[in-house]
C-alpha cells in the first residue's frame, strides 16, 4: 500500500492512477488472503484427506467463509 501511496504522489509518474489503483487493490488482496489462512489454518492443513491424497471441496476448507 506504501508503494501505491509514493507513485500517486509523484507530479510526473505516467498512469499514475491506474499503476495506483492497481497496487492498492494487489495489497488489499494479499491481507485478505493472509488473515483467511490465518483464520483457516487447520482447515487448510486438512485440504487433503489423509488415506486418499484426494483433494476436498474448497467450500469444506473455508472456514465456513
Amino acid at each position: 500500500m506504501l508503494s501505491a501511496i509514493e507513485i500517486y504522489n509523484k507530479p510526473d509518474f505516467k498512469y499514475r492512477e491506474e499503476i495506483f489503483s492497481i497496487i492498492a487493490i494487489n495489497a488489499w488482496e494479499l491481507l485478505l488472503k493472509a488473515k483467511w489462512v490465518q483464520m483457516c489454518l487447520t482447515s487448510i492443513t486438512r485440504a487433503l484427506k489423509p488415506k486418499s491424497n484426494k483433494r476436498i471441496k474448497m467450500r469444506k476448507a473455508s472456514c465456513g467463509l
